[in-house]
């Protein structure tokens, strides 16, 4: 062992620190997750890591936790583990604890690694695998049917890992599916396995196993194939004539019926008066009910009706209906007798307090005198209103004294004239004191995301329980957060309330107290519950913008929607969204579902590549809740201006210089309507409005005239309607030859009679030239005869000319024109 290395033994003698410079040893998280529950603990567990190059095959590994230990080998990949039994791991006490592993080293030395583990206290029934299915509705497999579709169907589990294979079981078909993040699943019925399935009901039974256990759920499911004449319900006459008589009314009473084309065990629903019985299909199609004694007692006397109704397999509804009469005609009498204490039953406890016997008296007919009550031997006078009823009080030691069993209660009347009557009832009185008859009322416990539930759902949380040794109509008091609830005993004992959800989200998280009590007979009883206080979070989410987060040129134009939902948000809080530099608002509604209109104008000024959708919402309970989305936002296409060839081949020769020339070309892409377009050549600049996508200049042989000779480019630009600019690009090269070879008589367009004027004028411009040049002063001026038929056309003007100024006219004919730019003097006579 090197002398550098310090060891330390704790109780068990096992090495518990000795750090290397060595990688040490690892323990791999232990049951997954490093807690382990009482589920777990049930099944056997694996303790498992790894070792470092430095560390020999084969070479032990000793484990200890919780007081146990164990040893292993290290295996050929460097992987150790070790598994433990089911028995050791219940020996893990609950709480906190360390899991170690020591190895040693081909030095000697020894290597230390610790993991943290949680043992959660309890059985692990809570933790139970459970399954769920999704409510399939009763047309689902009819309409996926008709239309030739899948039909799939979906659930979850609880406590159950991902992975696991959940076993769905149809007409003796299974279909697997794995429990995916969050125990969903879910499986896809081929419809050609849809339509093998029976008419009427099959079950649908779900299963999945997860350590030493399997769970299971079924749900019942309505096949159709086709739509079937619905079934038909008949109702017997009661008591064969539809009247009920007086010995008739004494007893039990049978409703009856029919029924044709309803499978049989389907339920019928009885409804007499307000009473209600349930009957199934026989095989025979009919069916029957008993009315008790006392239900019997109930119906009014005179007209009655019988009500029956029942769905065929395919829940198509079938009733019918009847009237039928009551006719006791019972002897006259006038008393009648409360239910003493609410049950005629008295137990030890209500024995011990003074008892209240009361009824009523028939003030028809009669004026009453007196009303005695007797009991056990003793009696008691009662005390008589004017609307009849009457009242008579028992003290406490008579009730006390009271036999046990049945102890005959009689009331007896008299009348002013004398007449005396008589009622009886029957009373069960119970040994002893009482004590074992205290009061007690119990809450029934409720699960621990109870709240939870509720205020996901927006539903009320259903607080119930049972009260013993108290009467019915007893108050039952819930306390919870400082807030009372009430509501009445129920026959049985049972009670039940309503906490609202709204109430519930003042609650504190964490746990909080809820308390139920009871008063009755002088005690007061109570119970109390711990319950567990979750609130679910609220969320806001933005659905993609345009379907996919990008915003396209052709988008941008028209006007758009941004769509999101909310949950756990009450309906009416403002939600705040912005896009851009712009804000726009909405509200939360009862579908969770909200939506902003934006306008194209709104959308066309996003100027950036991409624009943060924000939305903001503060919930009821002042809690801030926000979501963004990312949107990219495409450039508009890129637009551009043509311009065809100028003079086919981009040459201008003299002859084509003697005609207008026309520029032209057309504009690709979006332009405002109007846009200007400017073209520069040479040193003139010309302006024109296109006519749609296309756009010309026209030059006049006298701007032809201008451009220098040889290479001269032509420039055209406009901006498109997103203010870019787009140009375009030609060279025009001129050839100014001789001119005089360029004006034949076909290019001016004049006559052979013109021709020797024409070559006159050519021929002086010429001399001009060579005098000036031999230092020969030519005159200023030649004047020409032209036909009468030219000279019509020229419209004399005063022309300033480089050489100096003269009267010479401005001819709107090509031969003008011509003239006028070789600095031809002259005048027309």
């Amino acid at each position: 062992m090197s002398s550098d290395s310090t060891n330390l033994r704790s109780e068990s003698g096992l090495v518990t620190s000795a750090i290397q410079a060595a990688p040490p040893i690892t323990i791999d998280s232990f049951s997954g997750d490093g807690l382990l529950n009482g589920r777990e603990k049930q099944v056997e567990q694996l303790i498992s890591g790894r070792v470092s190059a430095d560390i020999a095959v084969g070479e032990r590994v000793d484990i200890e936790a919780f007081g146990q230990r164990w040893h292993t080998t290290v295996g050929n990949d460097r992987v150790w583990s070790v598994n433990l039994p089911s028995r050791d791991v219940l020996l893990f006490p609950a709480g906190d604890g360390v899991i170690s592993a020591v190895v040693s080293d081909l030095e000697g030395n020894q290597r230390f690694a610790a993991k943290e583990v949680t043992v959660q206290a309890g059985s692990g029934n809570e933790y139970s695998a459970r399954i769920e299915i999704n409510t399939v509705g009763d047309y689902a497999i009819r309409d996926a049917i008709v239309a030739g579709e899948d039909l799939s169907f979906t659930g979850r589990t609880y406590n159950v890992a991902s992975g696991k294979t959940v076993t769905v079981t149809i007409n003796d078909q299974d279909y697997t599916a794995q429990v995916q993040p969050g125990g969903f699943w879910r499986i896809t019925l081929p419809n050609e396995d849809l339509q093998t399935l029976p008419d009427g009901r099959v079950s649908l039974l779900a299963s999945v196993a997860d350590l030493t256990e399997t769970a299971a759920t079924s749900q019942q499911l309505l096949v159709a194939h086709s739509v079937t004449e619905g079934g038909s319900l008949t109702l017997n006459p009661i008591t064969g004539d539809n009247i009920v008589d007086a010995n008739e009314a004494r007893g039990w009473l049978k409703v009856n019926g029919t029924s044709e084309g309803i499978t049989t065990g389907n339920t019928v629903e009885v409804v007499i008066n307000d009473i209600y019985h349930y009957a199934l299909i026989q095989e025979d199609g009919t069916w029957e009910v008993t009315l008790t004694q006392s239900e019997v007692q109930s119906l009014n006397e005179g007209d009655n009706y019988a009500y029956v109704n029942t769905y065929d397999e395919f829940y198509r509804y079938s009733s019918d209906i009847a009237d039928f009469i009551v006719d006791r005609f019972p002897p006259y009498q006038p008393i009648t007798i409360d239910d003493v204490i609410g049950d005629s039953n008295f137990n030890g406890r209500e024995k011990r307090v003074d008892q209240v016997i009361s009824g009523m008296l028939d003030e028809t007919d009669n004026d009453w005198l007196q009303l005695t009550v007797m009991l056990n031997g003793k009696s008691y006078n009662a005390t008589i209103t004017s609307e009849g009823a009457w009242s008579a009080v028992i003290p406490s030691a008579d009730m006390l004294a009271l036999p046990e069993g049945n102890v005959l209660l009689r009331a007896q009347a008299l009348s002013e004239s004398g007449d005396i009557y008589t009622n009886n009832k029957v009373i069960d009185v119970t040994a002893g004191l009482g004590n074992n008859y205290s009061a007690r009322v119990t809450l029934d416990p409720l699960a621990d995301d109870s709240v939870l539930n509720a205020l996901e759902n927006y539903q009320d949380l259903l607080i119930s329980g049972r009260a013993y040794n108290a009467a019915s109509g007893k108050i039952v008091t819930v306390t919870l957060n400082g807030e009372h609830y009430t509501t009445e005993v129920q026959d049985g004992g049972y009670w039940n309330l309503n906490i609202s959800w709204i109430d519930l989200h003042y609650l504190k998280l964490g746990s909080a107290t809820l308390l139920a009590s009871l008063a009755d007979l002088g005690e007061t009883a109570t119970s109390v519950q711990i319950i567990n206080v979750d609130r679910p979070q609220p969320q806001i989410t933005i659905d993609p913008f345009t379907g996919d987060n990008v915003l396209s040129y052709a988008e941008s134009q028209d006007n758009q929607v941004i769509t999101g939902t909310s949950q756990h948000i009450q309906r009416g809080q403002t939600i705040t969204v912005t896009l851009g530099e712009k804000e726009y608002s909405t509200v939360t509604s009862t579908d969770n579902d909200w939506s902003i209109f934006v306008p194209a104008a709104d959308l066309q000024a996003l100027t950036n590549n991409s624009e943060l959708i924000e939305v903001r919402v503060t919930t009821e309970w002042e809690q801030d809740v926000s979501a963004s989305e990312l949107v990219q936002i495409q450039a508009p296409p890129r637009s551009g201006i043509t311009m065809s060839p100028i003079s086919e081949d981009q040459i201008l020769t003299p002859e084509e210089a003697l005609s207008p020339l026309t520029i032209s070309g057309t504009l690709q892409g979006t332009f405002s309507p109007g846009s200007e377009i400017e073209m520069i050549i040479g040193e003139s600049m010309y302006y024109t409005i296109p006519e749609g996508s296309a756009w010309s200049f026209t030059l006049t042989p006298a701007d032809l005239a201008r451009l220098e000779e040889g290479s001269n480019t032509v420039y055209v630009r406009t901006n498109d309607a997103f203010g870019r600019e787009v140009t375009a690009v030609q060279s025009l090269l001129v050839d100014k030859a001789d001119t005089a070879d360029a004006l034949t008589l076909d290019t001016l367009g004049m006559q052979a009679s013109h021709e020797q004027d024409i070559m006159q004028l050519l021929a002086s411009e010429n001399q001009e030239a060579e005098s000036s040049q031999a230092g020969i002063t030519m005159p200023m001026e030649t004047q020409i005869s032209l036909a009468e038929t030219v000279s019509e056309i020229w419209n004399p003007v005063t022309q300033d000319r480089v050489s100096g100024s003269s009267n010479l006219p401005v001819i709107e004919n090509t031969l003008a024109e011509v003239l006028v730019q070789h600095n031809l003097d002259t005048r027309i006579v």
